[in-house]
C-alpha cells in the first residue's frame, strides 16, 4: 500500500465512472487482510467523521475503528472460508470519539490461485434508523405496558379489505383469544354476548357514517364461556374528500369495575329496605362544606319529598318540636 495516497478509484474504472463511484451516497471501501485502506471514496470518509479521504491513510481498523475488535476478525474468518459476501451491522468509533453502527456488506477478492487479494465493502450509517427502531419499541413496549395496566386495547379495521382487523396485544387478552387467532369485526361481533350484538352493530355502524366518536358498553362471552364487561369508543378516519379511510377504537375491559358497581347498588338497596323496615332513617353532615345527606327513610320519617326538596341543616331545626329544637341546637355546636 501507499503510505501516502489512497488508490485513485477501484481498478477497472476510468473517467465518468470513477467520478460517479466517487461520489457515491453511499461509502465503499477496499481494505487489506492487515487491516489498512487500499481505496475509499469520499462518502465512507464522511460516514467516518473525517473531512477527507487522505485522512483515512495510516488508519489501523481494529485499532482506529472497530468497538470490539472480535467483529473483524470473525467477519475475517467467515470471508475467508466462504466465496459469498457477508452482512454485518457493526459498532465503530468516529473521528471524534463518537459511536457509529454501519452496514457492511463485504466481499473477498482473490487472486487466481483463491488467495485474497483484499476485502471490499459497501457501508451504510444505520445509526438513526437502530436509533428510531430502539425508540419505537420502547413507545411500543410503553403503550403495551400501559394498556395491560389500564385493561384497555386497541384495535382498527379497513373497511375496503377483507374483514379482518389489527389488535393489540391486550385486545387479545381481553377478548381470551390466542395471538394466533385471526381477528375480524366478524369476530368481535360473534363474542358480543346475544343480547348486546344489535345495538353494538348499530354503534359499529353509526361510527363508520358519522364524523364523532361513539362510545358504547357491551358484554362479550368468552371461548370458555365467561363474561366479560366491555366499554368501548370507535371513530372513523377519512381522507381529504371525506371518504372513509379506516376504523379505529379502544376497547376496556370494566369487568370488575361493573361488578364494584351492582354490588354497591344491591348494598343500597338492602340497607335502604333495612332502614324502611326497621324505621330507621340515616344522615351525614360535612361540616366544613354545609353538605347535607339524607337516607330515603330519613325523608320519609320527616314527611318530605326527596324529589322535591334538599336536606338542611334549618330545614332540620325547622321539622324539630319547638320545645326540643333549643336543646337539639345545643347538642350540634358542642
Amino acid at each position: 500500500m501507499n503510505d501516502r495516497k489512497l488508490d485513485a478509484a477501484p481498478p477497472g474504472l476510468l473517467g465518468t465512472a470513477a467520478e460517479i463511484f466517487d461520489e457515491a451516497p453511499v461509502g465503499f471501501a477496499k481494505t487489506t487482510p492487515a487491516g489498512r485502506f487500499l481505496y475509499a471514496n469520499r462518502a465512507t470518509a464522511r460516514i467516518l467523521g473525517y473531512h477527507s479521504v487522505e485522512e483515512l491513510i495510516g488508519l489501523d481498523l481494529v485499532r482506529d475503528l472497530y468497538i470490539d475488535p472480535r467483529q473483524r476478525a470473525s467477519t475475517l474468518a467467515e470471508l475467508d472460508s466462504s466465496s459469498s459476501p457477508t452482512v454485518k451491522e457493526i459498532e465503530i468509533r468516529k473521528k471524534n470519539g463518537a459511536t457509529a453502527l454501519l452496514r457492511f456488506h463485504s466481499g473477498a477478492v482473490r487472486d487466481e490461485d483463491g488467495h485474497v487479494l483484499h476485502y471490499q465493502s459497501f457501508i451504510i450509517d444505520v445509526t438513526e434508523r437502530k436509533q428510531a427502531e430502539e425508540e419505537l419499541k420502547k413507545r411500543e413496549r410503553q403503550l403495551r405496558d400501559g394498556q395491560a395496566v389500564a385493561q384497555l386495547g386497541s384495535w382498527e379495521w379497513d373497511p375496503h379489505g377483507d374483514g379482518s382487523a389489527i389488535w393489540s396485544d391486550e385486545f387479545y387478552r381481553i377478548f381470551g383469544e390466542p395471538p394466533s387467532f385471526r381477528p375480524s369485526t366478524k369476530a368481535v361481533l360473534e363474542r358480543v354476548h346475544p343480547e348486546d350484538r344489535v345495538r353494538t352493530r348499530e354503534a359499529l355502524r353509526r361510527s363508520m357514517e358519522e364524523t364523532k366518536t361513539f362510545s358504547f358498553e357491551f358484554r362479550i362471552v368468552r371461548a370458555d364461556g365467561s363474561i366479560r364487561h366491555i366499554r368501548a369508543f370507535s371513530s372513523a378516519e377519512r381522507d381529504a374528500e371525506g371518504a372513509l379511510v379506516r376504523v379505529l377504537g379502544v376497547a376496556q375491559d370494566v369487568t370488575e369495575q361493573t361488578r364494584l358497581e351492582i354490588e354497591l347498588k344491591n348494598s343500597e338497596a338492602y340497607l335502604a329496605e333495612g332502614q324502611r323496615l326497621s324505621h330507621t332513617g340515616s344522615w351525614a353532615w360535612n361540616v366544613a362544606s354545609g353538605a347535607l345527606f339524607w337516607s330515603q327513610e330519613t325523608f320519609r320519617m320527616f314527611g318530605i319529598d326527596s324529589e322535591k326538596t334538599k336536606p338542611s341543616h334549618a330545614l332540620f331545626l325547622e321539622r324539630l318540636h319547638p320545645e326540643d329544637r333549643p336543646r337539639v341546637e345545643k347538642d350540634l355546636d358542642r
